[in-house]
């Protein structure tokens, strides 16, 4: 007979809990230093390393709920400060279609006022994600070429300064229910997730702004701080990133993944 594997117990998965909250509330206070994860096979990712940040919707994005979170109707009626919420941001995002000249939206029920806003954010919120942290095994195999690729290292305080956006970590839920939707705000949507995406530890930058979509934006290269070459990076790429930083980004410091002798870590050294 097969050997199943054992799901884990309650106190693991407590023991998970915890660990995941406090990991987002040290996250409150901004990182120095917030990272991208980069494919070299692809010229548009390179293209980071020019400072150049590229903004889209939550619509391109793999997790169907992004910008979008699930809470029962009758939860959201039931709760008079987010019934209130959703009336002021409707008139809101209807003031602001008059003046832009677009046609306003007349909804009346809950369930139709929650689509109008979660339309709202998807066509009008751009993004930037990033990531707090540098050693995520599964970030580098879904986003670095299966650790073929590089991660840039970027000064938080300098993205923040220069991008002018609203900004943040998202914080990862496993639902919403009675005890904590209190803690939510309707507009604050693409700051949340799913847990299943804690792992990421992802800090977002937002621009209300349907013109950033889809589009670069430049911040000075004095914005990067580190280029980390992935554990598999073919040599040959690795030597063209390497010159590519000696010559453009003299101050940066590049640093090559390894893996750590005695436990599941990827870790980082220095090349002189």
């Amino acid at each position: 007979m097969e050997k199943r594997i054992k799901s884990p117990n309650f106190v693991n998965i407590r023991l998970l809990e915890e660990k995941k909250q406090i990991s987002f509330i040290q996250r409150q206070n901004a990182p120095e230093i917030i990272y991208k994860y980069r494919d070299w096979s692809k010229d548009f990712h390179k293209r980071n390393l020019e400072g150049k940040l590229y903004f889209v919707s939550a619509s391109s994005f793999n997790d169907p709920f992004d910008s979008r979170m699930p809470m029962s109707i009758d939860l959201l009626s039931n709760n008079s400060e987010l019934t209130n919420e959703l009336d002021y941001l409707v008139k809101r995002i209807n003031y602001s279609y008059e003046t832009r000249g677009f046609p306003r939206k007349d909804v009346a029920t809950v369930k139709d006022k929650i689509d109008f806003l979660y339309e709202y954010i998807e066509s009008e919120f751009a993004i930037f994600c990033i990531s707090s942290v540098r050693d995520s095994i599964l970030m580098w195999t879904h986003y670095a070429d299966s650790h073929k690729g590089f991660v840039i290292g970027f000064d938080t305080r300098i993205l923040v300064s220069e991008l002018e956006t609203l900004h943040g970590p998202v914080n990862y839920v496993s639902e919403i229910t009675p005890k904590n939707i209190n803690s939510f705000k309707l507009f604050n949507a693409p700051f949340a997730k799913h847990e299943s995406w804690y792992y990421e530890e992802e800090w977002r930058f937002i621009k209300e702004n349907r013109d950033w979509i889809n589009k670069e934006f430049d911040v000075s290269t004095n914005a990067i701080r580190e280029v980390l070459l992935g554990y598999k990076m073919p040599q040959k790429h690795k030597i063209e990133l390497i010159e590519y930083c000696k010559l453009n980004l003299p101050h940066v410091v590049i640093m090559e993944a390894t893996l750590a002798e005695d436990r599941f870590k990827l870790e980082f050294l220095p090349l002189h």
